[in-house]
């Protein structure tokens, strides 16, 4: 392959469905590395012909891109950024990366429409033309030229064989994190506490909160004896002021600790950031209850009040019980509950919420004024909402249930989240990126 200098500029459309001609969002995304912008866009052209010779696509009019449809492709191509810069060097190809993304557009290009898990890569002398149906399909397209393929000057096509489902009955699959880095991703989840207990720590280290084997790992313990706080626990790992969305399937797949004193959590509440009601909505997706192998979900919604000077909190338990809204663990599912992920999903419509343990429905509730319950309306369950994880404990100045750790409570208490997927309908919905505001 000849040695020159690589823009890649990336670019991402989403293709119009078959029935409706709606856009649907991050469904064709399109990766360029190119010497400059005018050869790049030359070099679109003729790799696109390319393309279509070696696949059987049928070509599109051209689309208006918006910024949120192009970002969950950045940030795949942002992921592999420093494997790129090495397997390029290492093939003496010096070049820049970089990822087009202003609020104005793109300049417009004509892309094929293609199944979400294929991918195309031609390569020439001039440029490398990465084209893929969906982001995670870019994403192993990236693997395969970070592996040694199509520096040889070889095009090449394949499919995403991940086990991820790309879409989900009607559904697809719009946002994700698997967790198989070392680190947080910066990009979608930050530390920020969220719950908070004069006798427990919330803390950042890693002995608290961490990513390793493929999961995102959280842990409480018991601190020294004459620690002031005597107990400590991960700060909230939460995708508030990163990424906030509205509708759709939001799932993760987890082993929860159902210990004596354990309160992990799994839960959402209404971003400041979009914010249109004056309550703030919070739904809890999953509450762990100490060793009482079942977990509850629940809604509430809050606002400040002038006249205390603080939060008053409104919950529908006022109006359902909680064994209505709780999940239980059969006898020889508990055997295996330290080892076993399973399945935790929250559903939400414009109308109505539902939630669910392994795909299975336990609970659904009316978000329309007919379910209001409180003071105010319902119009904060509208909001945008953002994503939680805790590990919290419930210790002698828990507020809400009565103190569960005990001498013999063992530590540390460890809630492993597997992974994270959020699923909608094309053309409902919303998703923000809110890092790139």
């Amino acid at each position: 392959m000849k040695k020159h200098p690589i823009l890649l500029a990336l670019l991402l459309a989403a293709t119009l469905t078959a029935c409706g001609g709606k856009d649907t969002p991050a469904s064709d995304t399109t990766a360029q590395i190119s010497t400059t912008t005018a050869e790049g866009a030359a070099s679109t052209e003729e790799t696109t012909a390319k393309a279509e010779e070696t696949t059987e696509e049928e070509t599109v009019p051209m689309i208006e891109v918006t910024p949120e449809a192009i970002v969950d492709a950045r940030l795949t191509v942002d992921a592999y950024r420093a494997a790129l810069t090495e397997t390029l060097s290492a093939a003496n190809l010096s070049y820049t990366l970089t990822t087009d993304g202003s609020e104005t557009g793109f300049d417009a290009v004509v892309l094929s429409t293609m199944e979400k898990k294929s991918y195309v890569v031609n390569v020439t002398d001039d440029a490398i033309l990465v084209r893929a149906g969906h982001y995670l399909s870019l994403e192993a397209a990236l693997k395969e030229i970070i592996g040694g393929k199509g520096l040889d000057g070889q095009s090449f096509a394949g499919e995403y064989t991940g086990d991820i489902p790309l879409s989900m009955d009607e559904m697809v699959l719009v946002w994700n994190e698997e967790f198989d880095g070392d680190t947080l991703d910066p990009a979608k989840w930050t530390l920020k506490a969220k719950m908070n207990q004069g006798d427990i720590l919330n803390s950042t280290d890693e002995k608290n909160v961490k990513v390793t084997d493929g999961n995102l790992l959280l842990r409480s313990w018991r601190e020294d004896d004459g620690a002031e706080r005597p107990y400590s626990t991960n700060t909230s790992v939460t995708t508030d002021g990163t990424f906030s969305y509205k509708y759709g399937y939001l799932e993760m797949s987890a082993i929860v600790p159902y210990e004596k004193g354990a309160w992990p959590s799994f839960w959402l509440l209404g971003s400041d950031l979009h914010k249109v009601s004056d309550y703030r909505a919070e739904v809890d997706v999953l509450e762990g209850i100490g060793r009482s192998y079942k977990g509850i979900s629940c809604l509430h919604k809050s606002t400040i009040s002038p006249e205390i000077g603080g939060w008053v909190n409104y919950s529908v338990d006022s109006i359902i019980s909680e064994e209505e809204r709780d999940y239980r663990f059969t006898r020889d599912q508990i055997a295996n509950l330290k080892t076993e992920y399973h399945r935790h999903g929250f559903g939400w419509t414009p109308t109505q919420v539902y939630f669910t343990l392994d795909g299975e429905v336990y609970f659904t509730y009316d978000i329309t004024e007919a379910g209001n319950f409180g003071e105010g309306d319902m119009s904060c369950f509208q909001d945008p909402l953002f994503i939680i994880f805790n590990n919290f404990l419930f210790t002698d100045k828990s507020a809400w249930q009565p103190s569960m750790v005990s001498t013999d409570t063992e530590f540390p208490i460890e809630y492993r989240i597997d992974w994270v997927r959020l699923y909608q309908t094309p053309g409902e919905g919303e998703l923000h990126y809110d890092i790139y505001r």
